[in-house]
């Protein structure tokens, strides 16, 4: 959805920052800063500009919620976890698939917790890999692929939350 995006490109560029803090200089690290000041305000001037969304539009779900789509989501959760109960070790199986707008309840549901372990594993090991040799890396062009690789990887974990179903991963 809209909101997932913009959530998973703060995420993203935060952990870039964070990451990459030592490695810049102090006016890089402004600079950033000031770039990141100007978006918001762009942001907020061109939502004044534009006057008020329309009710229902991309923009007006962003700034106010969807009360359709977020009680949806809520009740599509609740029963996954509800189910998860049902059958907590293997899960329901990928043909029972219940979409709750969150990939780790999804897997939760259908794999039971087998599943999700062997889901984090897969999503973590990369993670940890990257991580690890990243301490290792000596000239700036490998540490910023590191960096990269490591933001990238945070992106693909925090879009998981509110991802609609497992085919959009």
């Amino acid at each position: 959805g809209s909101r997932t995006g913009i959530y998973t490109s703060l995420a993203i560029g935060l952990a870039m920052f964070v990451l990459m803090f030592r490695d810049i200089t102090a006016r890089m690290r402004i600079r950033l800063v000031v770039l990141a000041a100007m978006v918001v305000a762009g942001f907020a001037l061109f939502m004044y500009a534009s006057g008020p969304a329309t009710p229902g539009s991309a923009l007006w779900r962003l700034t106010n919620g969807s009360s359709g789509s977020d009680s949806i989501r809520a009740s599509d959760q609740e029963l996954a976890i509800t189910q998860f109960w049902e059958s907590p070790v293997f899960g329901h199986g990928y043909q029972w698939l219940r979409v709750a707008h969150n990939m780790y309840l999804q897997v939760l549901h259908s794999a039971g917790l087998v599943g999700l372990a062997g889901y984090l594993m897969a999503l973590l090991f990369p993670l940890y890999m990257v991580w690890r040799t990243r301490a290792l890396s000596q000239d700036y062009a490998s540490r910023l692929v590191k960096n990269a690789l490591l933001s990238a990887i945070f992106g693909v974990l925090v879009s998981g939350w509110a991802q609609p179903n497992i085919n959009a991963m």
